[in-house]
């Protein structure tokens, strides 16, 4: 009896029994992802753990990442913890609406979200997602946002990497199109809206520098929004910047830099890189951070 016990404790000490368990839920998924993809329905309704819905696609990689994926879990995670209800949350470049679905259930009918997504075929879907959830307090914008007004060239995937759609140069594949939209500053639109944002997330494809380019007069204040903001040299040199110049823009900005461990629900100081590859950052003003006595 007692070498069976001791059996199954060095069992659950190794991790065979846990990474058994992931395991077959890994191979569950592509299963089921596979026989989406081979039956006829072009579109799939998913049932968040988080309260809401969202359609998924079989043509795109995006689709596959959320269901197959533990996909941003730590934007997730951060979102969850930090807005409260009655925030007021942008999601700059929000694709399909995951994060803005998941921000407006967590800030409630007393809050605001703004999604700013320029591709008019995925703009579509996110309007698509937000009337499935019968959710009132997204606004939904088909533009992109830069450091001026003006006429833009974006560059729109055919083959499902639609997520990687982009202002600067596109590199995720060879089939893409061209697709001319309008942008606009952050601060001009947080001028016109007159609210106080608790939170920004920023993920654009390289476009981040001028983005933030476009918010310095909001960004420089101390009760500026948090920012949840992607950090990828790829893209940023295909927009003809790196993530080196963006982390001492933000520096400059007087922000404080940060990596979020979602498992530990931690803020962690964090000291700029030689080469980003798609990491997630926190950008946080000082007087907000000392209130963040759950992320100490």
């Amino acid at each position: 009896m007692k070498k069976t016990i001791q059996k199954i404790r060095n069992h659950i000490k190794n991790r065979s029994v846990i990474e058994r368990i992931i395991n077959a839920r890994k191979i569950r998924l592509e299963k089921e992802w596979t026989a989406f993809i081979n039956n006829n329905k072009s579109e799939y309704k998913l049932k968040c753990r988080n309260g809401f819905k969202i359609r998924l696609y079989k043509n795109s990689e995006l689709s596959r990442l959320i269901y197959q994926e533990k996909f941003e879990n730590d934007i997730i995670k951060f979102l969850s913890t930090y807005l409260k209800k009655g925030d007021v949350f942008i999601d700059v470049g929000a694709n399909i609406g995951l994060f803005s679905l998941l921000a407006a259930k967590v800030i409630n009918s007393e809050g605001k979200v703004y999604s700013f997504e320029p591709c008019l075929s995925t703009f579509n879907k996110l309007t698509e997602n937000v009337f499935i959830n019968n959710i009132l307090n997204i606004e939904c914008i088909n533009n992109a946002l830069s450091e001026k007004e003006e006429i833009k060239v974006l560059h729109s995937s055919l083959d499902g990497f639609d997520a990687w759609n982009t202002l600067g140069k596109y590199s995720k594949s060879q089939n893409y199109e061209c697709e001319e939209v309008k942008t606009i500053t952050l601060d001009s639109f947080m001028d016109k809206i007159n609210k106080s944002v608790s939170l920004i997330k920023i993920d654009v494809e390289g476009w981040e520098m001028l983005v933030i380019k476009g918010a310095k007069t909001i960004l420089s204040r101390e009760d500026a929004p948090t920012l949840i903001i992607e950090f990828d040299d790829e893209n940023a040199k295909n927009s003809g910047f790196n993530c080196s110049d963006l982390f001492d823009e933000l520096l400059n900005l007087g922000y404080l830099m940060f990596s979020y461990n979602y498992i530990d629900n931690k803020l962690y100081p964090h000291e700029k890189l030689n080469h980003y590859y798609y990491n997630n950052l926190i950008a946080i003003k000082p007087n907000k951070f000392n209130s963040l006595t759950y992320m100490k």
